[in-house]
């Protein structure tokens, strides 16, 4: 349930987000293009490729973390059920031992649950769409002479996804110096976070000074003569 919620309103914020951010980042490529020397004919199709490929990444990302989520909230749901009772001075369940070897009994995961099959259906969607948009923009525009666009989508991804990362993670440390202890509903949303948005910074950022250049050039000296 705090999942489905959860995702409805991310989805529901993110959507204006990047539609507003698609809007900026195109009005500054098109004042920039004016000014250049050299006028990219392809300059809004290429905006339109690179909005939809941002749009399928997030798709990718979303439903890893629908199913990172769901798996967190499996193997700590019992601790975080025991948590909540004990902050509202209820009785806690008792659990059900295996008489076997006297460990609590968890029920089996269904590797493959309704949470799960939505997961996959993001990933898929993302995939087959990213893939689709990624080869009109190689192939049906001149992204290799005119690479500004891809790179400044790129860095837009980058700055989304690391915002993300950091406001979470700095959650995560407010909370530790908390004298109360820290709710571990949270802990899973940090740890999704960390299993699967963190790699995703990591990456872009990768493939952002890869784009750019490794090493910063130096400087030509000035002749003072």
């Amino acid at each position: 349930m705090f999942m489905n919620s959860f995702g409805i309103i991310a989805a529901y914020t993110a959507f204006p987000i990047m539609i507003v951010l698609m809007l900026i980042q195109y009005i500054a490529l098109r004042i920039r293009d004016t000014r250049s020397p050299a006028a990219d004919p392809h300059l809004g199709r290429k905006a339109g490729a690179c909005f939809f490929v941002t749009m399928s990444i997030m798709l990718v990302l979303g439903g890893l973390s629908v199913s990172v989520f769901d798996i967190l909230e499996y193997l700590l749901d019992p601790a975080a059920v025991a948590q909540q009772a004990r902050q509202n001075g209820m009785p806690q369940q008792p659990a059900q031992f295996n008489p076997n070897n006297g460990q609590p009994v968890q029920p089996a995961f269904d590797w493959f649950n309704d949470v799960q099959r939505i997961a996959a259906g993001l990933v898929v969607s993302g995939l087959m769409h990213g893939l689709l948009f990624y080869l009109v923009l190689r192939f049906a525009t001149n992204d290799r002479q005119f690479p500004a666009v891809r790179r400044a989508f790129l860095g837009m991804r980058f700055v989304l996804i690391l915002l993300i990362v950091t406001t979470t993670s700095t959650v995560a440390i407010i909370m530790t110096f908390r004298r109360e202890e820290m709710d571990l509903k949270f802990v899973e949303v940090a740890m999704t976070i960390a299993c699967v948005w963190a790699p995703a910074a990591l990456i872009h950022g990768f493939l952002l000074m890869k784009s750019g250049g490794w090493k910063v050039k130096p400087k030509k000296p000035v002749d003072t003569d």
